[in-house]
């Protein structure tokens, strides 16, 4: 909260305005806004790679446009975690009007697209995160057993957010 605070206050100076407001991740209907105010958005990111065959660290951190965003949500605006079998994720892809990296941190965005997948396509999206995370702790030789037990014991027994056998029951039960 302090550093949004100080970026505030950069924003109100370097801008040369009174007042700036800064919004929730929820979705914004334009017209509702003030237009005496500055609004902005904080979101955390990461570099989207639409090509799956750009394997190399260069090519995932170097000239990159596209960043994605992705929320867990209920199309009926209901907690998103409460029942995996209504929830939904939603993912945005924010394309810069440069590629990154460059000599300014911060740029326009000029495009903004969503991809909202259904209960299942997310179900199926968890469970190919899970099988590439021990995959990668496999292909270490020899493989390192910390990590490939913490990502075993994640994926069995979640702490945090739903895991394999939750999916298995939701969808895989009459």
């Amino acid at each position: 909260d302090c550093h949004l605070n100080a970026m505030q206050a950069t924003i109100k100076k370097q801008m040369g305005i009174e007042s700036a407001t800064l919004l929730s991740n929820a979705e914004v209907h334009k017209e509702s806004l003030s237009p005496e105010t500055m609004h902005y958005q904080v979101i955390s990111v990461e570099p989207y790679v639409s090509n799956k065959n750009a394997t190399a660290s260069v090519d995932q951190h170097f000239d990159i446009r596209d960043f994605i965003s992705e929320t867990a949500y209920r199309s009926d605006g209901k907690i998103a975690q409460e029942d995996l079998s209504r929830q939904q994720k939603k993912k945005t892809i924010f394309t810069a009007e440069m590629a990154f990296p460059y000599v300014r941190n911060r740029l326009a965005v000029i495009r903004k697209e969503n991809i909202i997948l259904s209960p299942l396509e997310n179900a199926i999206e968890i469970l190919d995160t899970r099988i590439a995370l021990i995959r990668a702790q496999l292909e270490h030789s020899p493989p390192r057993i910390n990590p490939l037990q913490q990502v075993i014991q994640g994926s069995v027994f979640p702490m945090v957010n739903e895991g394999p056998l939750k999916i298995c029951e939701t969808f895989f039960t009459n």
